[in-house]
């Protein structure tokens, strides 16, 4: 692998590029990922090599260090472009993140993800519809691993109405990770990139001040593989609600006021996220009643729900008037490596 040269990284790239594989001389589309080892990226590695669009796609990752990620050259070489960054140890995977999508060379960036799998038209269609006026364009979700009640749960209790989805358009809001965002306006926002990746930190919101249009295609299908693991899986939502609302905190949106209303507004919340995950499997299990998954149509998918939205108040509170302190770097254990999040009898993985 030759090396170059990168402000505070170093960039890896394949030695002997196969010109004849790529359609295009530079990648219109890059995947940016973010994982401590190979071993955890690999699975989805060999699922973007079915990318019908594979000659303009770039694939992004961004480890620690090369000589821990312990990467298989092999499979890299298969990808007419990758680079993989080096960034030391890895405490914010927000700050990771966005190192990752200010290196990539194309103008479109994907957030992806080690634990999301993409269909295989899922690039081709992004660069069609490049032309277009949108600056970030969000897909549908699906389940990678529907056999687990706690798996919905979590699902719908993350991405909600985006879970499914079949009506496109213009929305407010899209899901952060497994979106498309037009490079040049992430470039835009300068130092506050890393903080704005962060969970709750308002990323989407920063774009659309800026006029931003953004665009759901429910063509393009992700399928999330989601926590599984009850123990495990219910910290990582307390963590991840602390972070959120600690970093709204720090951004100003909440006065002492709004944190004093926090305490009686937390069951509120609760319920209020309750009732979106619950609607959202509503939708989704008249769907699925025409299938045999039955874990999609299990009641107990409800107390899943029920408790997952708990945590994620619970976990808010907390941050609200708390702070994260180091569960930033906890949330970054558990995002670079997700399979202990998943139950053991969990081992099913449906991909499109």
């Amino acid at each position: 692998m030759l090396p170059v040269a990168w402000p505070d990284v170093v960039v890896f790239f394949p030695a002997a590029v196969r010109p004849l594989v790529s359609t295009s001389p530079a990648p219109m589309l890059s995947f940016v990922i973010v994982a401590r080892r190979f071993r955890h990226t690999k699975r989805v590695l060999l699922h973007l090599l079915q990318q019908h669009a594979l000659g303009q796609v770039e694939v992004v990752l961004v480890t620690e260090s090369r000589a821990t990620f312990g990467a298989d050259d092999a499979v890299l070489m298969r990808f007419p472009y990758c680079a993989v960054i080096e960034v030391g140890p890895i405490h914010d995977v927000s700050a990771a993140i966005a190192h990752g999508m200010r290196s990539a060379s194309a103008p479109l960036v994907v957030w992806g993800e080690d634990h999301a799998f993409p269909a295989a038209d899922f690039a081709a269609r992004i660069i069609d519809r490049s032309g277009e006026s949108w600056t970030a364009l969000g897909p549908a979700i699906f389940n990678a691993n529907p056999t687990a009640s706690l798996s919905w749960a979590m699902l719908l209790t993350s991405y909600t109405d985006w879970v499914e989805v079949e009506r496109g358009g213009v929305w407010y809001d899209l899901p952060g990770h497994n979106s498309c965002y037009r490079r040049e306006a992430l470039m835009t926002l300068g130092d506050a990139l890393p903080r704005l990746v962060r969970p709750g930190g308002g990323l989407h919101a920063a774009l659309r001040a800026s006029g931003a249009q953004l665009v759901l295609d429910p063509t393009l299908r992700v399928h999330h593989l989601n926590p599984s693991r009850p123990s495990v899986s219910l910290q990582h939502r307390i963590e991840s609600g602390r972070v959120q609302a600690s970093m709204d905190v720090q951004r100003g949106n909440r006065s002492i006021a709004r944190r004093l209303l926090s305490i009686p507004q937390c069951p509120m919340q609760w319920a209020r996220r309750s009732l979106w995950g619950l609607r959202a499997w509503r939708r989704i299990r008249r769907r699925e009643l025409r299938t045999a998954n039955d874990a999609a149509r299990s009641p107990a998918i409800v107390l899943w729900i029920v408790i997952a939205a708990g945590c994620a108040a619970l976990g808010e509170l907390v941050g609200t008037w708390v702070g994260c302190g180091n569960r930033q770097l906890a949330l970054a254990e558990f995002e670079l490596d997700r399979d202990r999040l998943r139950s053991p009898r969990d081992t099913e993985v449906v991909v499109a």
